[in-house]
């Protein structure tokens, strides 16, 4: 169970994010957990004074960034989730994006996509930065979000989300997204490493 400062912190969290968003995610946990694992999740949501239901979530509506957090670090207390899963998570919401879809007019080149990329996160939330610097010839990009803090099962998401974006650019046998700064660790901002 989530603790009353976890809930608190959570709660600061500024902003909104776009229904469709959360319906990605939301498709992941019934893959994985079925609609039994969707009950227990919005229970939990009720029991913590934050209550969704979550197949009613509009695709363009926007809700508050903190209940991404909220149904993620649920996942993880009631499913035992590890960091793959919610990857695999990031993955899927990248491959299944509406949001995706609709701007990817940005994503017909590397760096076409880098350019628009804080462009991009703006279609899904209403906080936060996103830069990028591009090394083509060490084959390395570095991608900076800052402006929130979240959770850290958010964190292994992005590394997929990004992961999944990236791989229709790149080659994905030696393809490798790691986050190399955190706020849960110190860190001033969220900050993912990508090689290939």
């Amino acid at each position: 169970m989530l603790s009353e400062d976890e809930i608190e912190r959570i709660e600061e969290t500024p902003g909104e994010i776009i229904g469709a968003s959360l319906k990605e995610d939301i498709g992941f946990l019934i893959r994985k957990e079925g609609e039994k694992g969707v009950k227990r999740v919005e229970e939990e949501l009720e029991r913590i004074g934050h209550p969704l239901q979550l197949k009613k979530i509009k695709t363009f509506h926007w809700y508050p960034f903190y209940f991404t957090f909220f149904i993620h670090a649920i996942n993880k207390d009631l499913f035992q989730w590890n960091d793959e899963d919610f990857r695999e998570n990031g993955r899927l919401s990248a491959k299944l994006s509406v949001v995706l879809k609709i701007g990817i007019k940005y994503f017909i080149s590397i760096e076409r996509t880098l350019k628009h990329v804080n462009k991009a996160w703006r279609m899904y939330c209403t906080v936060g930065e996103v830069t990028s610097d591009y090394h083509q010839d060490e084959h390395l990009i570095i991608i900076t979000f800052t402006g929130f803090t979240g959770h850290p099962t958010f964190c292994r998401s992005l590394e997929g989300f990004a992961w999944q974006v990236f791989a229709y650019h790149l080659p994905t046998d030696n393809l490798v997204v790691k986050e190399i700064e955190c706020p849960f660790s110190g860190g001033s901002a969220h900050r993912f490493e990508l090689k290939w």
